[in-house]
Order: structure tokens, then C-alpha cells, then sequence
């Protein structure tokens, strides 16, 4: 049975939902709703959505009606192609120079060096620096 998207035109959350669609390349039934006319509000639609919400994903007799529920509910049914990050980097927590952190110290000390050497001062919460 073939995926319907019901939304309201300018709808950002529709937006999202609607793009994870097309990345993803399945094919739905674009079902556009006239907020003019209430038809998020009908007997029908708050059969399927008591909040009367757009937008709505219909998967079958599945339901799903918050953006962010209908995106995860595609990443886990159909996985690829995927619309966001596997899995987050593993961090580097060896202490290394090579590390983010390490990085970011390394950085900031070449940033105070930079400034000392300068002889620039600025004036910053009340002191003098050095640049």
C-alpha cells in the first residue's frame, strides 16, 4: 500500500517530512489540505489524527502524526538511502595531541602566543590584554 502525506501548504514540518520522502525516493500520495476550508478538521481526518495536526504520515493502518516521529519512523522502515547520520563519531578520548580537545588547547595557546607577541592591547570586562 503506497505511503499518503497529508500537509498544509507552508508548513515547514511538512517541508521536513516531505523532503525525507524524496530523498529517500518512495513513492506517497501527496494529500494537501485547505487549513481555509478546515479540512485538518473534518470527522474524517480527526479519525485518523484526533489533534487535527499536519503533518500526517498513513503507512497502511499506521499513523504517525509529528514531523519529527514521521522521520524516524521512515530512517527505521526504510533505511536507505539515509537522511541523517548513522551513528555519531566516536570520540577520541586518548588524550592525544591529535584529539579534539587537544586540538582546541593546542589552537587557543597559539591564539594567546599570536596575541602576546603582537603587542596590541585591548580593553576586555575591565583589563588590559596583551595582543
Amino acid at each position: 500500500m503506497a505511503l499518503e502525506l497529508y500537509w498544509i501548504s507552508g508548513s515547514p514540518f511538512a517541508w521536513s517530512a516531505m523532503l525525507a520522502l524524496e530523498i529517500k525516493g518512495l513513492a506517497y500520495e501527496s494529500r494537501r489540505l485547505d487549513p481555509g476550508k478546515r479540512e485538518q478538521k473534518t470527522p474524517e481526518y480527526l479519525a485518523m489524527n484526533p489533534r487535527g495536526k499536519v503533518p500526517m504520515l498513513k503507512d497502511g493502518d499506521t499513523v504517525i502524526c509529528e514531523s519529527t516521529a514521521i522521520l524516524a519512523y521512515l530512517e527505521s522502515k526504510y533505511p536507505e538511502p539515509p537522511c541523517s547520520a548513522r551513528r555519531p563519531r566516536k570520540p577520541d578520548i586518548s588524550g592525544s595531541s591529535s584529539s579534539r580537545s587537544g586540538n582546541m588547547s593546542a589552537a587557543r595557546s597559539a591564539k594567546v602566543s599570536s596575541r602576546r607577541s603582537s603587542g596590541d592591547t585591548r580593553r576586555t570586562a575591565g583589563t588590559e590584554l596583551k595582543r
